[in-house]
């Protein structure tokens, strides 16, 4: 599924999603990762790592 514009998939209580969110640059890129849990009250992480950004040259 694609967080885009036009996506029809319906997130529902129960579903588990590995979130992957990046920008690819031409000598540089960031990306982000994190598997969620889809619940009555929201989303819940499924991981306890700290959301540091550690910067890799």
């Amino acid at each position: 599924m694609s967080l885009r514009h036009g996506e029809e998939t319906l997130l529902q209580p129960g579903m588990a999603s590995h979130v992957i969110l990046g920008m690819w640059m031409q000598d540089w890129g960031y990306e982000l990762s994190e598997p969620v849990l889809i619940s009555d009250a929201g989303v819940e992480r499924l991981t306890h790592q700290p959301q540091d950004l550690v910067m890799i040259a």
